[in-house]
């Protein structure tokens, strides 16, 4: 079997679907046989930072930007030069003349839940022409997959709601949770990094409207009203024009204790988690929810919003509230600023990337065994 994985979203660079990526092929590794042969497709800013560990995966540049022309007119010509036998697509931006066959996975239907300029950086016209775009490439994606790989029920669901044909080729494998490693550093000493000097919530990820990062300012905001010495906000993050406007707002509404510090690597990320009051995950649409689930493995306590994923994922190791009423909000925050324990134990087993990568590579197998290609839709 000779695989070819496209990895342009590895690393940190790509945020939740950079995590997804990198320890699913390291996991992989440990899962394919030495008869197999894995071809890593990667970007020229992230072709260095993955080392292959097993003589049966190779390196292959494919330095194509994202939801690019490129992607969709040269990416395929090089899959086929590449003479693999089945493409994964970590995401659904899958080159739609591209004939070998694939599997692909699908995080979210954001762009579908969420059609707004808002959501976009983009003027209005050019927004319109990749909103149409994407809606073109994701419904090819799905539909002419040998196997689509949802990250959780609700997100299989929203698939089959919007593909009724697919529902029997599509499998659900959730993500694992990832165990960050420990700072040598106490954890005084990262949080002074960051000029973090009380205790705080804790929110890891971007501002998008969706994210509903604005409606966690405002329950703050409440909180704070009521108790002055409330913990502080620190919201962990890459910059961009979303988490800027958001900073803005903050500043001109004269918020205070709220913390824009930025992209944390790994070996920092671990101790703000296990040194959080609690971790806040206020988003109103999920596919799965990786920040939140590292927060319960890192022992700290999780308050999110009550849908989509989130409460399939978290399960009953989470606090839920909802996340568009600031009140009722503010009112749950200060439920867990004032010594709420967790509220059940977390089952760390049950998200593992060994298991994610061992069903992957079991959809590879079938995906490509008799009967497997897909129906003329």
């Amino acid at each position: 079997m000779r695989v070819g994985i496209d990895a342009r979203f590895y690393g940190p660079g790509g945020r939740g679907l950079g995590r997804y990526t990198a320890e699913l092929v390291r996991h992989l590794e440990a899962e394919s046989t030495p008869a197999d042969e894995f071809l890593v497709f990667l970007r020229r800013d992230n072709y260095d930072a993955y080392r292959p560990e097993c003589a049966n995966f190779r390196k292959v540049l494919a330095d194509f930007p994202w939801y690019s022309i490129a992607e969709q007119a040269r990416f395929p010509a090089l899959i086929r030069t590449a003479g693999v036998d089945l493409v994964h697509f970590l995401h659904f931006n899958v080159p739609m003349f591209s004939r070998t066959p694939y599997v692909v996975t699908i995080h979210d239907l954001i762009l579908k839940r969420y059609p707004t300029i808002a959501a976009s950086t983009r003027a209005w016209p050019t927004y319109l022409f990749k909103r149409l775009g994407y809606h073109a490439v994701i419904s090819a994606a799905v539909r002419r997959a040998r196997a689509v790989i949802a990250v959780s029920r609700f997100t299989k669901s929203q698939i089959v709601s919007a593909w009724p044909r697919v529902a029997e080729r599509t499998v659900v494998i959730p993500e694992g949770v990832s165990v960050l490693a420990r700072a040598p550093e106490p954890h005084s000493a990262v949080l002074q990094r960051y000029s973090i000097a009380r205790p705080y919530f804790l929110y890891v990820g971007s501002c998008y409207p969706h994210k509903n990062v604005s409606g966690l300012v405002a329950a703050y905001r409440v909180l704070q009203s009521w108790e002055p010495a409330a913990p502080d906000l620190v919201l962990v993050g890459s910059r961009d024009r979303f988490s800027e406007r958001l900073a803005e707002a903050v500043r001109t509404a004269g918020i205070r204790g709220v913390h824009f510090i930025g992209f944390v690597p790994d070996s920092d990320l671990r101790t703000l988690y296990e040194a959080a009051v609690a971790y806040v995950c206020p988003s109103l649409y999920e596919g799965f929810g990786l920040p939140p689930l590292e927060a319960l493995a890192a022992g700290t306590k999780v308050l999110a919003h009550r849908g989509t994923a989130l409460p399939e994922v978290l399960g009953e190791a989470a606090f839920f509230t909802d996340a568009r009423d600031p009140v009722g909000f503010a009112r749950d925050l200060r439920a867990l600023a004032t010594g709420e324990e967790r509220s059940a134990y977390f089952p760390l087993e049950k998200f593992s990337w060994a298991q994610t990568a061992r069903q992957t590579y079991a959809v590879y197998r079938q995906a490509l065994g008799p009967g497997s290609a897909p129906d003329v839709l």
